[in-house]
Order: structure tokens, then sequence, then C-alpha cells
């Protein structure tokens, strides 16, 4: 079982694991996202944004834990954590004096490659290596350099962490980051996917309903979104949100045999998206479709510009478009004002533009379902 230790909180369109907030995510969703995040950032500014994400993350882990446990007992228990989230399994290989060395699977490069058929301009595992990074300069209070090594494993990379003589000085932010899992009332409904083992983790793989998933850090996704160009990446985010939701609708109807009226389809698609743990959907009315988003990650709105928020609210008001024109075969506009979002038809057949219909095509049924 994935949460053998009772750890996971469901609770109103949020999902908490060990303290921190996270989402889940299809694991071909993300693969997607990151690609465009790649291929539209310059290479080094991007290795550094996703090393950078992760701080946030790794302050609040590490500060749960106590001083009187032993430093591999410390590693151990980070390890734990970031072998959950479905993006490998890692393992601690040898502690030397000023060096640390950890193997990791390769799952998200491999995934980029079974998509794509060439390899990421940066090794996808950099997103694993900043929370490493991190989470050892907390732990040592030194700098840490790190980095893949060259030496070739099938499946899996070896991760070199050299321990520098520079002092890491912590500066917590982590104490403005409420524990809001201590106040929050958990939601049976969405428990009982854990309990019936429908969330899985084998091999480093995470899956839900045998369809592999990624357990990604909230603050991670708001960190990487808030250092990307907004105009730039509006319509990606628009797009892969739009695509995701014909993609759930798909996945709804030809994996588990729904045939139903489109407002009955809608709903339980909607219902569902509350497992994503980006917040939760209120319809104020179907005609015409009328809805406020209630963001998951609003609870912590004061530490962040609006414009931080835009790109992940535009994916998911898009994705709620998205699932609504797949469910009535419509096609619409969005108006958004003041969180409400309102929808008019214009069209009585719903379809994909281009770049939609290339994001679709890797987030079908088929490629949803797990292929290792």
């Amino acid at each position: 079982m994935w949460d053998k230790n009772n750890k996971i909180i469901f609770t109103e369109g949020k999902i908490f694991y060990n303290k921190l907030q996270f989402y889940f995510i299809p694991l071909n969703s993300f693969i997607i996202l990151i690609k465009e995040i790649i291929e539209n950032s310059e290479k080094d500014k991007i290795k550094n944004i996703f090393h950078n994400a992760a701080k946030i993350d790794t302050e609040i882990l590490y500060s749960q834990l106590s001083n009187k446990i032993s430093i591999k007992d410390k590693i151990n228990f980070f390890l734990e954590v970031i072998s959950k989230i479905g993006m490998g399994d890692v393992k601690l290989k040898c502690i030397e004096k000023n060096k640390i060395i950890f193997i990791s699977d390769n799952i998200l490069s491999r995934t980029y490659y079974n998509f794509y058929q060439s390899k990421p301009s940066i090794p996808l595992e950099e997103i694993i290596l900043g929370y490493i990074k991190y989470f050892l300069q907390n732990l040592l209070k030194k700098e840490i350099k790190i980095k893949i090594s060259d030496k070739i494993l099938k499946n899996k990379i070896i991760i070199e962490c050299n321990i520098l003589d520079n002092c890491y000085e912590i500066i917590s932010q982590n104490n403005n980051y409420l524990d809001f899992s201590k106040n929050i009332i958990q939601n049976n409904v969405i428990k009982k996917i854990t309990l019936n083992q429908h969330i899985m983790m084998k091999n480093g793989f995470l899956t839900i309903w045998n369809v592999g998933a990624i357990m990604i850090p909230c603050f991670f996704f708001i960190e990487v979104c808030s250092k990307l160009e907004k105009n730039k990446f509006e319509k990606i985010f628009e797009d892969l949100g739009i695509a995701q939701g014909y993609s759930a609708v798909d996945l709804q109807t030809k994996m588990f045999g729904v045939d139903q009226e489109p407002q009955t389809l809608f709903n339980q698609v909607i219902q569902q998206s509350e497992l994503i743990g980006m917040g939760n959907t209120k319809i104020l009315s179907y005609k015409n479709l009328e809805f406020n988003f209630i963001n998951g990650i609003y609870t912590y709105r004061k530490f962040y510009e609006n414009e931080e928020y835009f790109l992940l609210d535009i994916y998911f008001r898009n994705l709620i478009k998205g699932v609504y024109e797949k469910s009535y075969g419509e096609k619409t506009t969005m108006e958004t004002i003041n969180d409400i979002s309102k929808l008019e038809k214009i069209s009585n057949k719903s379809n994909l533009n281009k770049n939609q219909k290339e994001m679709f095509k890797y987030l079908t049924t088929k490629s949803l379902v797990k292929f290792y």
C-alpha cells in the first residue's frame, strides 16, 4: 500500500502528506508541461529554477525533524518522502567525508523519451537534484555542489553531492507557511481510494487506477510558475488545461464505461478533480456554465503576488472548460471576473486547436495507462 503509515490527508480540494501540500497530476500531463517549459526557457536558467523551487518545501520538511536523530536517519526520512511522489525511487548509496552519493530512477527522462523519441535538453531529474541539494544544505549547514554523474546505469542515475567548506545560511520562511493540515477535516470518500489500494507505488512509479501520476509539492509548482514569463506561457497553460479536460472525460468514458447525460458526466469528472488537490469547483449555473474555482493554494496567497498565481489559475479554469466542452459536445469562450468564470457557447461541435491536439495525443487513454 502506498500510504501504509496513513499520513495522507484529503480535504476540500487540498492534499497533505507529511505536512507538505501536494498536487496529483497525470504523469504524461506533467511531462508535456515540463517539455514546454524547457523548450521555451534558457537551459541554464530553467535548471536553476528547478533547483531553487525546492527550497521552501525542503525547509518545511526539514523543520519536522528532531535534533536527537542521526544524520543518516534524517536522510532516510527525506528519501522516504521524496520517493513517494512518483519521480522514482531515490536511495542512499554512501556517505563519505566530503561527499554523499545517491542512486535514483530516471522515470521522468525515460517517460519523456518514450513520448518524443528524443532526450530533453536537460535531464528532468534536475527537479530531484534540487530537493536533495536543499535538504542536505539544511541538514549539514554547508553549501552543496550537486550533479548527475557521467557513469551510466540502466534506468538509473548516480547523483553526486560534494560538501563545500562554505556555510549555508538558513533564512527560514517556513514559519510563514503554517501547518494547515492540523485544522482540516478528512474527506473520507476520497480517502477510501488509498485504503482500497487504487493509489499504488511500484518500482518508483506512482499510479492511480493503474494510470501513471506525479505528486507535485505545492510550493515547487508555485515557485516554478512564478518565474515563467506570463505572456509566453499563458497560451501554453490554457491549451494544456483544455486538452487535459478533454482527456479526463475520455478517460472516464472509455476506462470506466460511463455513458450518461452530459451534466451527469460533467459532474462526475469535476467531483473527481478534487483528487488533484488544486482546489474545488462550485457550480453556480449550468446554463452557459458559470462557476467559482476555489484554488487550493489560496491559503498561502498573501505570500505571493497575484501574477504569480496567474498561470496555475489559467490551467485549472481551462481544465474545467475542457471537461464541459467534451461532456456537452460544445465549443465555448470563457470570461473570468472576480474569480467567477462564465462560458458562452459559440459552436455545437467541440474541437481542439492544433497545439491542443498535439498535447491530447499524449493524454489519451492509451498513453495515460501505465506502460512500464
